[in-house]
């Protein structure tokens, strides 16, 4: 007898690897600014469930304002603006 290829843990599914992942997050055409200021230029990005991602670059590339707006927390800087959307689970 086969085991099914995903069980639930905690409500959640947990992948075994003989399906796709889902992607967990996903950005489609984010542009970010602050002010004037154009910081992030047409990004796009899906990152899967259950895996590892580092943002590696130079200081000043973009990497820290990027994670903030997935997280939400550039909205309390009122000259932030973005453009585009950001998925976490399905969820804008």
């Amino acid at each position: 007898m086969e085991l099914p290829s995903i069980s639930e843990i905690n409500g959640r599914k947990k992948l075994t690897g003989k399906e796709d992942t889902m992607k967990f997050i996903e950005a489609d055409d984010v542009n970010v600014y602050y002010g004037d200021n154009h910081v992030l230029h047409d990004v796009n990005l899906s990152i899967k469930e259950n895996t590892v991602t580092a943002f590696i670059g130079p200081s000043g590339c973009g990497k820290s304002t990027f994670l903030r707006t997935i997280n939400r927390m550039n909205d309390y800087i009122d000259t932030f603006r973005m453009t585009g959307k950001i998925e976490v689970e399905g969820k804008n």
